[in-house]
């Protein structure tokens, strides 16, 4: 940890840790913003990052701020624990065969992220799955907690490389029940996911990707699902309106205490104002943010 502080820092610094210091500076920090109760949890370092807290550096690796109760903490804490420890041999054979994958893709993504130009610079296809995909922790994480909710209906938006669809398909294959809609807007991308899913995913049915944009592809979709959608995965544009404007369409055929889980919530495009406005709904029973990345919220 590294700080600088005054007399009270140092304080707690010495009588109770680095881990408590975080703590107590992050608690007083929400509690002027929230007037409910907020929850924590703490759990030891994964790999370097620093976060700023009212002008105290931190280095904090896997850091949750949590506001309600609720068991999704719970699960979310286990899951969270899991992807810290030891790699879990069944991912590492996953990541094997995807590795061997993408070095089998060739050629350049033109495309920027967002489908609204064409990029100056062509990008490879690992720079651009190395822009795009969440990484390993994270991936990791919703793999875990995919086994502990068991979701039989699952929803993705932005398939990009297929990275985290096929962590999640993993899961529900191996959980023995649910399926995952993906849905991406280019189709040189979804070419690649496709790929990347049949060599990670032999023989799997769990996993339809879906190509268009939200917008297109959500209304048909939503009206054809036999059951309500019991997990939702945002990692799409990251732009406030689009981000909205899904959720708008996939909030009624969301599952009571389903959850809906956003990457990227503090990404500058101003993604911040969706997530908030997502979280603070009157039909959210609890919600979490970790490491600043990555937003969950549970429906009641």
């Amino acid at each position: 940890m590294r700080a600088q502080g005054g007399g009270l820092t140092r304080y707690l610094r010495r009588r109770l840790g680095g881990a408590a210091v975080s703590l107590a500076r992050r608690v007083l920090w929400y509690r002027r913003r929230l007037e409910t109760p907020v929850a924590w949890v703490h759990t030891r370092p994964y790999r370097q990052a620093d976060i700023s807290l009212d002008g105290l550096q931190i280095q904090a690796e896997a850091a949750v701020v949590a506001w309600g109760e609720h068991p999704v903490h719970g699960m979310a804490r286990a899951a969270i624990e899991h992807a810290l420890a030891a790699p879990d041999p069944r991912l590492a054979v996953l990541e094997a065969r995807l590795a061997a994958s993408r070095a089998a893709q060739e050629g350049l993504v033109s495309r920027n992220a967002y489908l609204t130009a064409e990029r100056a610079k062509p990008l490879t296809v690992a720079q651009d799955l190395d822009v795009l995909s969440l990484p390993l922790f994270y991936r990791t994480f919703l793999h875990r907690l995919i086994l502990t909710l068991k979701p039989e209906l699952a929803l993705e938006l932005g398939t990009a490389h297929g990275m985290s669809a096929i962590y999640i398909g993993a899961a529900l294959e191996a959980a023995g029940v649910g399926h995952l809609h993906t849905i991406d807007g280019d189709p040189q991308r979804q070419a690649f996911a496709r790929a990347n899913l049949a060599a990670a995913l032999p023989g799997s049915r769990r996993v339809t990707s879906h190509l268009g944009l939200f917008a297109d592809v959500l209304p048909d979709l939503l009206e054809t699902l036999t059951a309500p959608v019991d997990l939702v995965f945002d990692d799409g544009p990251h732009i406030p309106e689009i981000t909205l404007g899904a959720f708008r369409l996939i909030a009624p055929h969301l599952a009571a205490g389903g959850v809906y889980v956003m990457d990227d919530i503090d990404h500058p495009t101003g993604n911040r104002r969706a997530w908030d406005a997502i979280r603070t709904r009157s039909d959210v029973a609890a919600w979490l943010e970790l490491n600043g990345r990555l937003g969950l919220c549970v429906r009641t």
